[in-house]
């Protein structure tokens, strides 16, 4: 074992050698020192982020060390961003990071191009006429956005990904047996067990998948189909328990059997999520994944099914019976690979990656994620869904303060002055979608006590949901939230919504 396996070890058990290269490949840009924003290139750079960039053209103060563990004392008065950078260096070499002394604000207005340089973009406390046109920057260069910072006792992520594929959505297990419709090298190995000349010891160890055939294959020889109904179903497994042997003492393959044979009943087909995402305009453009789904909807025009994912869950088996029936399903799954392989179009692409997609399209996904735009033209947040979403209009209200006064509510001597100012906001901005402030007012006097300052344990907790979601979107694995998530640190609850 090489020294970054070594290194990499857990992780690549949970996103594999493609999923670690895509995160040693991309390049992260920070916009805004803050003490979420260090806490989630913490979380991206111990697993092996490629590069990460730090944008920011404040001076560190004792406010800032006080909430940012990756901030000290000795170096207040210098720059932010060169701190930040200075100790996250620290936490491993492989990942290569720099400081940038400009504020983010001017890299939006002045230099898009600076930005459009990184795969992703983690933006902590910026402004919403700021944001609308980072937002905009990202799109066209299909950069990922990620905004996510500590307010006080709350936390606010939102992901921004415009169109966003997962291939690998990692379920528990892949089930993809085709007990409706067994191929010919299948059903031939099936005939190969003779259970009335096995020993007890000999069917225990027979793999369900054979039981649940065999009982199959009896029942269509007497009916023109499937069972339909409760009774035919129960009859079903009745032929099951009938065919084990009468000396059994172990009979853990028969209840695996009874257990899966709900999957008898349901036609191996795609779904209509599947369905729809064949159906985007996407799959006509030139990107891989896009090409490999165009082939897909082919391949189940040809052959009215999808590639078969060739892989088997863990059952009761001895190896010789459990490794000849995975070999089966294996070279039935090499076919469909070939199959799909002659399908695509354009540029070749990777057998390995060919593969892992014939493995895992049928759970494959495809989100589309609002804009900020229309975010804040209009909400979906209903009245009564406000109760859980109040935190996420608080935030606006603050920085629509924040760009009034140039600085956050409460954030002043007199800090009960700025209530009934925030009130004002908070109500004006909740009118203007058709829903009633009223009732919150205890919400907004805990916002503006809060003075815009970051906790370190808050800032901690949105830093590992932000770069565990930061990893989904740039791995294509695992299905990453839709689209926003606020952290109440009172309640100790955390609420996902899409405004």
């Amino acid at each position: 074992m090489d020294k970054k396996t070594q290194r990499y070890d857990r992780q690549l058990r949970l996103w594999q050698q493609h999923g670690q290269h895509a995160l040693e490949t991309a390049s992260i840009l920070l916009l805004g020192a803050t003490a979420a924003g260090a806490e989630t290139l913490k979380n991206l750079i111990l697993p092996g982020i490629g590069r990460y960039t730090v944008a920011d053209h404040q001076n560190t103060t004792l406010g800032d060390v006080g909430s940012n563990f990756f901030l000290s004392v000795d170096q207040v008065g210098k720059n932010r961003a060169q701190s930040l950078v200075e100790l996250l260096s620290e936490l491993n070499e492989e990942a290569k990071g720099q400081a940038v002394v400009r504020d983010p604000h001017d890299i939006i207005q002045n230099d898009p191009s600076f930005v459009q340089q990184h795969s992703l973009v983690i933006a902590s406390h910026l402004s919403e006429p700021d944001l609308l046109l980072l937002e905009s920057i990202c799109r066209k260069s299909n950069t990922k956005l990620v905004i996510a910072f500590a307010y006080g006792f709350f936390g606010y992520l939102r992901l921004v990904g415009g169109v966003h594929h997962v291939l690998e959505t990692h379920p528990d297990q892949i089930f993809d047996f085709r007990l409706d419709k067994p191929w010919s090298g299948l059903l031939e190995h099936i005939k190969s067990f003779d259970f009335e000349k096995m020993d007890a010891m000999q069917y225990s160890h027979t793999p369900f998948v054979v039981l649940l055939l065999k009982a199959i294959e009896k029942w269509k020889s007497n009916h023109s189909g499937m069972p339909s109904n409760r009774q035919e179903k129960e009859q079903m497994k009745q032929l099951i328990r009938e065919t084990a042997h009468k000396d059994i003492l172990d009979d853990e393959n028969v209840r695996e059997a009874l257990a899966n044979i709900g999957r008898a009943y349901s036609p191996s087909k795609p779904s209509s999520g599947l369905l729809a995402v064949l159906s985007r305009p996407e799959v006509e453009q030139t990107e891989p994944f896009w090409r490999l789904c165009k082939a897909l909807k082919q391949f189940i025009e040809k052959y009215g099914e999808l590639p078969l994912a060739g892989v088997l869950p863990d059952m009761k088996a001895d190896t010789d019976s459990f490794v000849a029936l995975q070999t089966v399903y294996r070279q039935k799954a090499q076919e469909d690979i070939t199959k799909l392989k002659q399908l695509i179009q354009g540029n070749a692409i990777p057998d390995e990656d060919i593969q892992r997609f014939c493995k895992n399209c049928s759970l494959l996904q495809v989100i589309d994620y609002n804009s900020l735009e229309n975010e804040y033209k209009q909400t979906q947040i209903s009245q009564d869904e406000l109760s859980e979403s109040v935190f996420y209009f608080l935030f606006r209200s603050c920085n629509k303060f924040r760009q009034e006064h140039g600085r956050w509510p409460g954030d002043a001597s007199e800090w009960e002055q700025d209530i009934p100012k925030v009130q004002q906001i908070f109500e004006n901005l909740l009118k203007s979608f058709g829903l009633d402030p009223s009732g919150f007012e205890d919400q907004v006097h805990e916002i503006v006590r809060c003075g815009g300052a970051e906790l370190h344990n808050i800032a901690s907790i949105i830093g590992g949901m932000a770069s565990q979601e930061i990893i989904k979107l740039i791995t294509h694995q695992y299905v990453p939230t839709d689209n926003t998530v606020i952290f109440n640190g009172v309640s100790s609850t955390t609420a996902v919504i899409k405004p």
